[in-house]
């Protein structure tokens, strides 16, 4: 179990390992946070609230749950993807209420478009 002065230990080092070059003050600002309250959170080894852990997690394309425990979620910087591109989101929605060989005939037909160009199933001579 982790205490508070851990997991803002945590959050914190994450954030800035996964910030890199960019300044506190332009993740305040990209996010809608106020500078001073981060830096008050930061010396007082406190964490932010629910709604700027979340924003500050979403600019670093990750989740509050790496930042507090260090447990990635390897399929979060796709779901991100998909969230931007409606489309696409629409089109792994529909996907979910396939049965596996319903899948498996929409893999093979993504695996043949990406090795010959095209979508058809017929081997090529």
């Amino acid at each position: 179990m982790y205490n508070k002065k851990e997991l803002s230990k945590n959050f914190w080092n994450n954030v800035d390992k996964l910030r890199g070059k960019i300044s506190l003050k332009e993740l305040c600002n990209e996010t809608s946070i106020k500078y001073k309250r981060i830096q008050d959170q930061r010396m007082l080894g406190g964490i932010p609230n629910l709604t700027d852990g979340i924003a500050i997690a979403k600019f670093l394309n990750t989740d509050v749950n790496y930042l507090l425990y260090n447990e990635k979620n390897e399929y979060l910087p796709l779901f991100y993807k998909l969230k931007e591109n409606k489309e696409l989101y629409d089109i792994c929605e529909d996907l979910t209420m396939l049965n596996p060989t319903q899948i498996n005939v929409v893999k093979n037909l993504i695996d043949s478009y990406l090795i010959n160009g095209d979508i058809s199933m017929e081997k090529k001579a």
